[in-house]
């Protein structure tokens, strides 16, 4: 699961990028947070990112910025890192972004010269394990003037549950909101939506001072952190439920900008032309039969999730969308239709829980009209259970689950053992993961957002 992160889709390029593995310098705009610096710098290697032992805690002293500035993006911001407790203490900090901006005035009149209304920053905030994120915002104000007391436009979100010496992939989002108003912010954790507020206020503009690794130095046991930091993405925008989720998935192909998976590199078309609006385009005749391509998903658990966008541009009985693993009679998935109207319908040959020829199918359930986009999700489950849901929707399960396992020969646009069956349509942004998407995950990415 946590091998490198994939790259960035094309259209949403990070403003930041630091991979942390063999160097400080952001590869985008060239930040290097080495330089200019105040404390103890923390060594690297490409194994562990930025190491911090409980004595490394430093400041770069430049500033970056953080924020959309037009259209739907206005104080809109994403945050990716990759983090790891070695040893968990209360009030480490991975980093803060804005140490050293300014500061702003209390109602009392008083100026606070110990901490910036405008940062940024990940952290541990309780003595049980977890991981915090604050916003110390722009122009916040003390509800009585009196240090200590929160008022609007500060916001915290957090996870519990984190254990030491394991990698967490963590995504913060923050809605565009016009300046002065609220928006919303979210933490993700390892994909999965962990919580949210909307109490922060977030102007976008300069964050001045980048901080890594430090803690509260007045107390023994909340010193310095110590654990890692491997990687940190900054974005102008806000990332969406799906694209986040993309970035902890075990396959994802978009074929809108290329038939190959971002993730390992798996090509489920190879020479095909594809558009990019529709992804990969099928015309009733074209086929793509890939006898040594393996996909293996499912792990230990015997559970994953499959997601795609589909559209039928004519439909005849038992057009085939797609097989993996072909050569697995009794473990292989066909998507396909069966019925003389338009559906979609699920078999695998053997599943999980004994069953055999068990389907997942539309049919009734579901109206699937020619011409229209729709996005499907499969789930199995190791209760067994498999279910299928459309937009969002849940529309058919069963009480069977498939098999984890390798899947090998793979067939795109028909069905492998009957030229007759081919698919005329579209296929785009096929994304497989080897867990069980929440019925709020699913309906997060469930609904198709045209091109």
């Amino acid at each position: 699961m946590y091998g490198d992160p994939p790259e960035p889709e094309p259209d949403l390029n990070p403003a930041f990028d630091w991979d942390f593995t063999s160097s400080y310098v952001d590869s985008i705009s060239g930040v290097d947070v080495s330089s200019n610096r105040s404390g103890n710098l923390a060594s690297i290697n490409a194994a562990d990112g930025l190491i911090f032992n409980g004595n490394q805690a430093f400041t770069h002293n430049g500033s970056i910025f953080i924020g959309g500035t037009t259209g739907e993006d206005v104080n809109a911001y994403s945050i990716y890192a990759r983090v790891k407790y070695t040893s968990y203490r209360e009030n480490n900090l991975f980093f803060r972004f804005g140490t050293k901006s300014p500061y702003y005035v209390h109602p009392n009149g008083s100026v606070s010269d110990n901490r910036s209304h405008n940062c940024l920053e990940l952290y541990s905030n309780t003595s049980d394990i977890q991981i915090s994120y604050m916003a110390w915002l722009t122009g916040r104000m003390y509800n009585s003037g009196t240090s200590g007391e929160w008022g609007e436009g500060n916001g915290r979100v957090w996870k519990t549950g984190v254990q030491n010496n394991v990698w967490h992939d963590v995504f913060i989002t923050h809605s565009s909101a016009p300046t002065g108003e609220k928006g919303t912010t979210k933490l993700y954790v390892d994909g999965v939506f962990e919580s949210e507020t909307q109490l922060e206020i977030f102007e976008s503009g300069l964050r001045e001072g980048l901080e890594f690794g430090g803690g509260n130095t007045n107390r023994s046991d909340q010193g310095p952190l110590r654990g890692n930091v491997k990687y940190l993405r900054i974005w102008n925008t806000e990332l969406s439920a799906d694209q986040i989720m993309r970035f902890n998935a075990s396959y994802h192909w978009d074929f809108t900008q290329s038939t190959t998976d971002n993730i390992k590199g798996v090509d489920l078309a190879p020479s095909a032309t594809i558009d990019a609006e529709h992804g990969l385009v099928f015309n009733g005749s074209t086929t793509y039969d890939l006898p040594g391509v393996t996909l293996d998903y499912g792990g230990s658990n015997n559970e994953f999730t499959i997601s795609f966008e589909f559209k039928y541009d004519s439909y005849a009985a038992h057009a085939t969308l797609f097989e993996f693993g072909t050569a697995q009679s009794d473990n292989g998935l066909r998507i396909k239709g069966v019925s003389a109207s338009p559906e979609l319908f699920i078999r695998p040959q053997h599943v999980y829980g004994g069953a055999s020829n068990h389907v997942v199918r539309t049919d009734a359930n579901y109206t699937i009209v020619t011409g229209t986009y729709y996005k499907a999700t499969l789930t199995s489950s190791n209760t067994p259970s498999t279910k299928l849901y459309i937009n969002g929707n849940l529309v058919n399960s069963s009480t069977a689950g498939f098999e984890s396992g390798p899947r090998s020969h793979i067939f795109m646009g028909g069905q492998s053992d009957m030229t007759s069956r081919n698919f005329t349509g579209s296929i785009r942004n096929i994304t497989i993961w080897n867990r069980i998407l929440s019925d709020s995950e699913i309906q997060d990415i469930g609904v198709f957002e045209p091109p």
